[in-house]
């Protein structure tokens, strides 16, 4: 292994460090969300990475998968990259623009989470994510991100106390 590859593997297992720390944290808690009348729908951490990476684009019913994003400069965004796509900014970007080549559009971009809770509440074959202390009755919460193995019902009533 090279210098420069051994200082970048260095620099990314501090910073991925840091982010397992950062992101432990119950309010860093992201929930994955669908309709409210879809909460039939499962999904694991690598659906959910196709999902985003426009591998898989049908839901089992035939239904084409609507994913939104939060914008790039998003923590949120930031954290559910990482998670989920195990990809940077500059990764992703990079990815994008090689797919892009092929036809294939990354996930639209809402400018909050209020305006994902309605995209996906109004859209029925949507899906999206969210702090888990936003969730609310139009969405289901299909998924959690940095809660592995944690109900839901228990995360929420830890994190989100006001």
């Amino acid at each position: 292994m090279k210098l420069g590859q051994k200082l970048f593997v260095a620099i990314y297992c501090l910073m991925a460090d840091s982010t397992t720390v950062l992101a432990s944290h119950e309010s860093d808690v992201l929930a994955v969300v669908v309709p409210a009348n879809s909460a039939h729908r499962v999904i694991d951490l690598e659906m959910l990475n196709e999902i985003y990476r426009r591998k898989r684009q049908y839901w089992d019913d035939g239904l084409r998968i609507e994913p939104v994003n939060l914008p790039s400069k998003s923590a949120k965004r930031i954290l559910f990259s990482q998670q989920v796509l195990r990809l940077s900014t500059d990764e992703l970007e990079s990815y994008w623009g090689e797919m892009y080549f092929h036809g294939i559009m990354p996930p639209h971009v809402l400018s909050s989470e209020e305006a994902v809770l309605r995209f996906v509440a109004s859209t029925p074959s949507s899906i999206g994510y969210v702090s888990l202390c936003s969730v609310d009755s139009r969405v289901s919460v299909v998924l959690t991100v940095n809660a592995p193995g944690e109900t839901f019902e228990k995360i929420k009533a830890q994190s989100c106390k006001h």
